[in-house]
């Protein structure tokens, strides 16, 4: 299995697992929109998933996107895009932080 068929596995396992309806038949155009975004987040996290990025000692982008695509099979696009998505995750939980501890 290629990357791009492993993260398109976890796209569509989303859709089995998470979601319901017939997209084809009967379902709301911005419905469908939502479903294919959450199915895409949910292949991100599948195929690496955020406690064991939290494993590894990266100190910057380019050998986070090294680390992702060398061990956990994915195309240099999704290991960019997901390493985007952890330093988003990062940022907004020291965020989340200093506002619980500030309340």
């Amino acid at each position: 299995m290629d990357p791009e068929q492993w993260l398109d596995f976890a796209h569509e396992l989303c859709h089995v697992l998470l979601q319901y309806g017939n997209q084809i038949i009967n379902l709301n155009n911005l419905y469908i929109q939502y479903q294919e975004w959450k199915a895409n987040n949910f292949a991100l996290h599948f195929c690496v998933p955020t406690f064991m990025l939290l494993e590894y000692k990266i100190n910057t982008t380019n050998e986070a996107i090294n680390i992702i695509k060398n061990k956990f099979y994915v195309t240099d696009k999704i290991a960019k895009k997901r390493v985007i998505h952890f330093e988003n995750q990062l940022e907004w939980s020291k965020i989340y932080c200093k506002l619980t501890n500030s309340i």
